[in-house]
């Protein structure tokens, strides 16, 4: 019996977590994380997935609004906001993923690839050594932290796991290669059951 080609979520509540949330990312956080941050910086974040005041129409008139215009498609965003700010008020950036993965007939993930379509910050918010999109990345790593590719929910021999991302500035490259060790990391220590991984980048 052929593998099952899944994309919704919603269908693997125990792999992929369900209203996420982070309430505070602090400094230490995320230089320990993604490996430096201005010293100076003693922003806090706050995020959410799926944030119903923010979706995706929502977030494309934000960035029209910078004159900036990029085109996704994904069925999960993580927006990040400075925890002093309520959730109604702009965020300070968003990520924007989507899984695919198969799974056999027992339920147990044979592969999975991860899309990264796109990591936006405020042109406002831009600079200062790029905390404010390391906030954004760390957020994101927390999450992945949470979805649970065990050995429990793992095919026997390991996954097959390919993650794409899109990146249009040095900065994103970055961004992408801290996600990238992240996942490695998730591998090493056997939170992530892993057979072969796969890391593409392109624009």
């Amino acid at each position: 019996m052929k593998d099952v080609l899944l994309c919704d979520v919603n269908l693997r509540p125990d792999i992929f977590p369900q209203n996420w949330t982070y309430p505070a990312m602090v400094a230490d956080t995320v230089a320990e994380l993604s490996g430096e941050i201005n010293p100076s910086s003693d922003l806090i974040t706050k995020s959410s997935l799926n944030n119903a005041q923010w979706s995706a129409s929502e977030l494309t008139t934000l960035m029209r609004s910078f004159d900036e215009k990029w085109n996704f498609d994904s069925n999960a965003i993580i927006a990040v906001w400075d925890a002093n700010q309520p959730e109604s008020d702009a965020p300070l950036g968003f990520i924007v993923f989507g899984w695919l993965w198969t799974e056999t007939r027992t339920k147990k993930i044979n592969t999975a690839f991860l899309d990264l379509p796109l990591l936006w910050v405020r042109p406002d918010k831009r600079g200062l050594g790029g905390t404010v999109v390391r906030h954004v990345v760390c957020h994101f790593l927390h999450y992945l932290s949470d979805c649970t590719f065990d050995h429990s929910h793992v095919s026997s021999r390991g996954m097959e796991l390919c993650c794409h991302a899109d990146f249009d500035s040095i900065g994103g490259e970055k961004a992408f290669a801290i996600i990238k060790d992240h996942i490695l990391f998730l591998e090493d220590t056997e939170k992530w059951y892993i057979k072969e991984f796969i890391f593409e980048v392109g624009i």
